[in-house]
């Protein structure tokens, strides 16, 4: 079968099609969707990125109204047998899930209501091709929880062997990612010489990740990865880059990240939903388990 798989990260455009390929098998072919027509890992734009809803959500070229637009693109084309919409939680929308939830249906109902405005019997067959072709998930709180499931996600993802996370950690539910890390949390950035020697103009749009204002650092995974690969004469005092990553994402171990049925709930059914809709079980993995969770 052939996949559309509408994604809002650069980890995710160069890394989850391999990591699925691994899980399904080869015989099925999962495309992510670029946003730009001549550049293929061009990510769409997340709508999470604010607390949510947002009043914006009505416009068409908004970022909610764009991955709808694509999601039902997709499923509208008889290039795609199956068209899958993938979205950060992000932190500001922690708790939020419902909202979030209830806001992408939303943006679909207002698409086919436009749509029935001009043809009731296309926007029928329409929403008969959404229920049964298309779905949206959420990657609980952002794609980086996910390098974390897998014990060797981090070292995967370019953190030298010296910084690589305790054992504890990955033991843990990424999806309720938390960090205790006092020198994590304590790093006001002293050591990062190179954004010391830009111009202060400058330093505030260059600053390391970890020292970003919005949202609490010991919660969010990509900033943790970031500090853990931290360089001092890099730009933004860091090593870690999503297109350098994308190597853990595509050899993430699904069985390590599945060992325990009471985490990664959301990754659980975001496969079980693909699993259903390729009519085959992964490889390697309990599906019994993933039903129970989704």
């Amino acid at each position: 079968m052939r996949v559309a798989l509408i994604l809002t990260g650069k980890l995710e455009m160069l890394g989850l099609k391999t990591a699925l390929e691994r899980l399904f098998g080869r015989e099925h072919d999962f495309v992510p969707l670029s946003r730009v027509r001549d550049e293929p890992t061009t990510p769409f734009h997340s709508f999470t990125s604010a607390r949510q809803p947002v009043a914006s959500n009505a416009e068409a070229d908004s970022p909610l109204g764009r991955l709808v637009g694509a999601m039902i693109d997709a499923a509208s084309s008889h290039e795609f047998d199956l068209s899958l919409v993938l979205d950060d939680l992000e932190l500001c929308n922690s708790g939020n899930e419902a909202v979030v939830t209830a806001e992408f249906r939303a943006g679909i109902v207002r698409q086919l209501r436009r749509v029935a405005a001009q043809d009731a019997g296309a926007a029928r067959a329409l929403q008969d091709r959404l229920r049964t072709r298309a779905s949206f998930h959420l990657v609980v709180p952002m794609i980086e929880s996910w390098l974390f499931a897998d014990p060797a996600g981090p070292r995967n993802a370019g953190v030298p062997e010296q910084r690589l996370p305790p054992p504890s950690l990955a033991g843990g539910d990424p999806e309720a990612f938390e960090v205790g890390d006092p020198s994590y949390m304590s790093d006001d950035g002293a050591h990062c010489t190179a954004w010391h020697a830009l111009p202060q103009r400058y330093r505030q749009r260059r600053c390391p990740d970890w020292l970003g204002a919005v949202h609490p650092r010991e919660r969010h995974p990509k900033r943790y990865l970031s500090w853990l690969c931290r360089s001092p004469a890099e730009r933004y005092c860091s090593t870690y880059k999503e297109h350098t990553a994308a190597a853990a994402l595509a050899n993430i171990s699904w069985a390590e990240a599945l060992s325990s049925p009471d985490r990664m709930l959301f990754m659980r059914a975001f496969l079980w939903d693909l699993a259903d809709g390729l009519g085959c079980p992964p490889t390697g993995i309990s599906l019994a388990g993933m039903q129970a969770a989704a």
